[in-house]
């Protein structure tokens, strides 16, 4: 049975409480990563997302410049042993929609186990696409502000909306691209439009798409959304914490 430690790729990577936004962002635009350990080496009290900082910065226009990752954070942390196997922890991030979990080996923090790990660790069942695909889709047009994208995704708890342009599904945008290419870049949200941000061309798989099919396009592409096409209109969404279902582990014998 695979275990979280032998799946573990996140390294650990931790920031001061009192760090602001932009520095962490900063250093997450650097590591490659979207979560941040908060506090003491080996004993940090937070965690720290893209997640977080959509939804308590972008949504609500404070200043990356001055709120510190203490602000934002999510705590106490949600954790799992370094010999809890991959199963048991996909299961736990499934039912409390974790993206994210800090991994304890001996009482100590070694590091984060991700939804990308989790995609990387082994491989899916044969079921569709349309099996586990968020449906309807949710979508903006293409001048809409970076704010309002904030907004709505907060409002609708989603991690990523179809832009539209004349009727046409042109690109995604998603948490990531609202912290790394409006903060990261030092941008003002209410006056950049998400075409400008928005992941283009739109990546998509067909609904009868296998969903170990949909796994390697996540992996290979390192992405975490994708679009579910029907007949060549777009009719769904497919993010990485769908693939946490837990009906799949029976079959990969986890």
């Amino acid at each position: 049975m695979l275990k979280v430690r032998q799946a573990l790729k996140a390294c650990q990577l931790a920031v001061a409480p009192g760090t602001s936004v932009r520095a962490a962002v900063e250093l997450m635009r650097q590591e490659k990563t979207d979560a941040l350990l908060v506090g003491p080496d080996r004993a940090a009290t937070g965690i720290i997302t893209d997640v977080d900082i959509v939804r308590q910065l972008l949504a609500v226009g404070r200043d990356p410049a001055t709120t510190t990752v203490e602000q934002l954070m999510s705590h106490p942390l949600r954790d799992v042993d370094a010999d809890c196997s991959v199963a048991e922890a996909s299961d736990l991030m499934a039912r409390e929609r974790y993206r994210h979990l800090a991994v304890r080996d001996h009482g100590a923090i070694i590091g984060i186990f991700s939804v990308r790990d989790f995609l990387d660790a082994n491989g899916l069942p044969l079921a569709p696409a349309r099996q586990i695909m968020s449906s309807p889709v949710h979508a903006v047009a293409a001048d809409t502000t970076a704010r309002a994208a904030a907004v709505e995704l907060t409002q609708q708890r989603h991690g990523s909306l179809i832009v539209m342009r004349d009727g046409a599904a042109v690109g995604i945008v998603t948490q990531s691209d609202l912290v790394y290419k409006v903060i990261g870049r030092d941008l003002d949200p209410a006056a950049v439009a998400v075409s400008q941000i928005m992941s283009a061309p739109l990546v998509s798989v067909d609904v009868n798409q296998p969903v170990e099919s949909v796994r390697e396009v996540m992996t290979k592409r390192r992405i975490r959304h994708l679009g579910v096409t029907e007949q060549g209109k777009i009719v769904g969404v497919i993010s990485a914490r769908d693939l946490l279902h837990p009906t799949f582990y029976e079959v990969i014998g986890w």
